[in-house]
Protein backbone atom coordinates (compact mmCIF):
# COMPACT_ATOMS: atom_id res chain seq x y z
CA UNK A 1 0.00 0.00 0.00
CA UNK A 2 1.04 3.66 -0.55
CA UNK A 3 1.84 5.89 1.83
CA UNK A 4 -0.75 8.37 0.87
CA UNK A 5 -3.36 5.71 1.23
CA UNK A 6 -2.22 4.78 4.64
CA UNK A 7 -2.40 8.05 6.12
CA UNK A 8 -5.95 8.21 4.65
CA UNK A 9 -7.03 5.49 6.34
CA UNK A 10 -4.91 6.63 9.81
CA UNK A 11 -6.85 9.78 9.18
CA UNK A 12 -10.18 8.41 8.68
CA UNK A 13 -10.22 5.85 11.53
CA UNK A 14 -8.85 8.42 13.98
CA UNK A 15 -12.48 10.39 13.37
CA UNK A 16 -14.23 7.45 13.18
CA UNK A 17 -17.22 6.45 15.53
CA UNK A 18 -16.27 2.85 16.36
CA UNK A 19 -15.53 1.47 19.40
CA UNK A 20 -11.83 2.30 20.85
CA UNK A 21 -10.48 -1.50 20.96
CA UNK A 22 -11.36 -2.25 17.27
CA UNK A 23 -10.01 1.34 16.56
CA UNK A 24 -6.64 0.69 18.68
CA UNK A 25 -5.51 -2.20 16.67
CA UNK A 26 -5.95 -0.94 13.04
CA UNK A 27 -4.66 2.41 14.01
CA UNK A 28 -1.46 0.70 15.57
CA UNK A 29 -0.78 -1.57 12.42
CA UNK A 30 -1.30 1.40 10.51
CA UNK A 31 1.45 3.92 11.91
CA UNK A 32 3.89 1.12 12.14
CA UNK A 33 3.27 0.60 8.46
CA UNK A 34 3.89 4.21 8.35
CA UNK A 35 6.73 4.34 10.38
CA UNK A 36 9.03 1.85 8.09
CA UNK A 37 11.06 3.12 5.31
CA UNK A 38 9.10 3.39 1.78
CA UNK A 39 10.48 0.64 -0.63
CA UNK A 40 12.00 0.71 -3.73
CA UNK A 41 9.14 -0.57 -5.78
CA UNK A 42 11.08 -0.95 -9.11
CA UNK A 43 13.39 -3.97 -9.13
CA UNK A 44 15.08 -4.35 -12.67
CA UNK A 45 15.51 -7.78 -14.26
CA UNK A 46 18.92 -6.75 -16.22
CA UNK A 47 18.97 -10.00 -18.22
CA UNK A 48 15.01 -9.36 -19.53
CA UNK A 49 15.64 -5.63 -20.12
CA UNK A 50 18.51 -6.71 -22.17
CA UNK A 51 16.70 -8.59 -24.30
CA UNK A 52 13.73 -6.11 -24.96
CA UNK A 53 16.80 -3.39 -26.01
CA UNK A 54 17.92 -6.21 -28.74
CA UNK A 55 14.83 -6.48 -29.85
CA UNK A 56 13.37 -2.78 -29.62
CA UNK A 57 16.88 -2.54 -31.74
CA UNK A 58 16.11 -5.19 -34.06
CA UNK A 59 12.39 -3.75 -35.20
CA UNK A 60 14.21 -0.46 -35.47
CA UNK A 61 16.11 -1.83 -38.08
CA UNK A 62 13.48 -3.59 -39.50
CA UNK A 63 11.20 -0.42 -39.55
CA UNK A 64 13.91 1.52 -41.54
CA UNK A 65 14.27 -1.16 -43.72
CA UNK A 66 10.84 -1.02 -44.90
CA UNK A 67 10.53 2.32 -45.13
CA UNK A 68 13.77 2.51 -47.61
CA UNK A 69 11.78 -0.19 -49.53
CA UNK A 70 8.79 1.60 -49.78
CA UNK A 71 10.47 4.92 -51.33
CA UNK A 72 11.79 2.51 -53.69
CA UNK A 73 8.53 1.49 -54.66
CA UNK A 74 7.22 4.66 -54.70
CA UNK A 75 9.99 5.90 -56.96
CA UNK A 76 9.75 2.77 -59.20
CA UNK A 77 5.66 3.52 -59.25
CA UNK A 78 6.14 6.80 -60.33
CA UNK A 79 8.76 5.90 -63.31
CA UNK A 80 6.00 3.88 -64.48
CA UNK A 81 3.37 6.55 -64.48
CA UNK A 82 5.33 8.48 -66.58
CA UNK A 83 6.46 5.78 -68.63
CA UNK A 84 2.89 5.17 -69.30
CA UNK A 85 2.14 8.38 -69.85
CA UNK A 86 4.69 9.10 -72.27
CA UNK A 87 3.60 5.88 -74.10
CA UNK A 88 -0.24 7.13 -74.10
CA UNK A 89 1.44 10.15 -75.72
CA UNK A 90 2.90 7.95 -78.80
CA UNK A 91 -0.36 6.50 -79.71
CA UNK A 92 -1.69 10.21 -80.68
Amino acid sequence: MSREVLQMALDALEQWNTPLYKRGTVITAIEEALAQPEQDQFKPDWNTEAVLVEEIQRMAKRIEDLEAMLERQTARIVDLQTHIENFDGEDR
